[in-house]
């Protein structure tokens, strides 16, 4: 019988996506704003947002920003 539960998707605050991003939360929130990364409402908080892992990872690779 195949397993009918998939992984959930792990997702970042702002501020650890500027952390891995060696960036602050205002330029992350520009990145959002300008559609090169996508935010979603954070379920447990409504005042939050929440960026994919996967997203971030792309970013970097099409960025070619290294990490420090």
């Amino acid at each position: 019988m195949l397993n009918m539960m998939t992984e959930s998707p792990e997702y970042l605050t702002i501020q650890a996506a500027a952390d891995v991003l060696n960036t602050n939360r205002r330029r992350i929130w520009q990145l959002v704003k300008d559609g090169q990364l996508q935010a979603i409402e954070n379920p447990l908080d409504r005042r939050s947002k929440l960026i994919l892992c996967g997203d971030v990872a792309r970013f970097i690779k099409f960025a070619n920003i290294k990490k420090p």
